[in-house]
């Protein structure tokens, strides 16, 4: 096996795909890339049983001999990335090593064999979508904020997916916030849900293209699901179990309603959150009422407040409130004005855009101590 290839093309690639290898398998083959060679297509992967990316690189002339190996991916990456010619070569022998050159450069590498590595898993095609690279990015950084990151509940360590005639709903959430958001896409077959990890979501979120009208393609499965961004394709487990009733969780009434500027509201939370640590947690206070918002906060080491005008109707209000929970659900927002809608101080804030609702967010009050 033997190849050569654009030096800055492989890093990149390598990079990306290392980070589906597993650490400290019992399996060494999974901490590995697999490089497939035929023709002129050099095909890379790395698979941890539950997450995989593969992408396709192109032979500076046809390989000498197909073939396959696996190599270490971390070591792959560390050396490829400090090589010094534009162009590199990989030849692999017929016994166990595998040499990599570069200009004056060489190295010398014991390869696994490639029936080591597992297979990847073929998506049993249940149903396909499309979307723009762009939006589906936008609806990713929407929802993952509330995915849960204790796996107490595994299920709720991935983002709900719904699809309907017309229509892609997400949703997260971890107990204590809620992030739903819709967009329409082209599909009119049977409706269809499915649970996408948070791991693999974010190595989603990092090939997408905010710019340009190019699509992501989503096939989902009984089991997987894979999607195709560009060169790559990420193929990854779905999680099972019994998704939260979000629908019931959202309140369909309010008692008050504010709109507020975004930045200017974040500014006043992290301010007020400046004596809040770690060790010294304590809700923020949010006081509603006569056209401003007043936040407070007290620790032992010292207090704060701030104020600032909104737009406020119906009644007054006193609510606490985790200032992360509350902060990450404005900076998700992805606009400059929002709807505030309470109920009371022990019901869930809800978070709307200005206009329709594209998105809407919860975030559950913290009870305030009498006095």
């Amino acid at each position: 096996m033997k190849f050569t290839c654009d030096t800055k093309e492989l890093s990149r690639a390598c990079n990306t795909v290392s980070r589906a290898a597993a650490t400290k398998a019992s399996i060494p083959a999974l901490e590995g890339i697999k490089i497939d060679i035929k023709g002129k297509e050099v095909r890379l992967c790395g698979y941890n049983l539950e997450l995989g990316i593969t992408t396709m690189l192109e032979s500076k002339g046809d390989s000498e001999e197909d073939g396959s190996v696996v190599l270490d991916a971390k070591m792959l990456c560390n050396i490829v990335k400090k090589l010094p010619n534009a162009l590199t070569t990989i030849q692999a022998d017929k016994k166990s090593t595998v040499t990599i050159k570069s200009g004056d450069s060489e190295f010398q590498l014991v390869y696994i064999p490639a029936d080591k590595f597992p297979e990847l898993p073929k998506i049993d095609e249940k149903s396909a979508i499309s979307i723009p690279q762009a939006v589906f990015k936008e609806m990713i950084q929407q929802t993952i904020f509330a995915v849960a990151d204790d796996a107490a509940k595994p299920i709720y360590t991935g983002a709900l997916f719904k699809v309907e005639d017309g229509g892609l709903t997400m949703v997260g959430v971890d107990g204590y916030r809620l992030a739903k958001c819709h967009e329409s896409i082209d599909y009119h077959g049977q409706p269809f849900d499915c649970v996408v990890p948070k791991k693999a979501l974010l190595e989603i979120s990092s090939l997408l293209d905010e710019s340009g009208d190019k699509a992501v393609d989503i096939s989902i499965g009984l089991r997987h699901a894979a999607f195709m961004i560009g060169n790559y394709e990420i193929f990854t487990r779905l999680l099972e179990g019994e998704f939260l009733d979000y629908e019931g969780a959202i309140p369909k009434s309010h008692a008050t309603e504010i709109k507020v500027d975004v930045r200017t509201l974040v500014e006043s939370v992290n301010r007020v959150a400046l004596v809040v640590s770690e060790h010294l947690r304590s809700p923020i206070k949010m006081h509603v009422g006569n056209g401003q918002i007043g936040l407070s906060c007290a620790t032992s080491i010292g207090a704060a407040s701030d104020t600032l005008d909104a737009n406020i109707s119906g009644d007054d209000l006193l609510i606490g409130f985790n200032h992360k929970y509350l902060s990450d659900a404005l900076r998700n927002a992805g606009c400059d004005e929002v709807r505030l809608q309470l109920n009371g101080p022990l019901s869930p804030m809800v978070v709307l855009p200005n206009s329709g609702d594209s998105f809407v967010f919860l975030v559950l009050p913290v009870r305030l101590k009498a006095g």
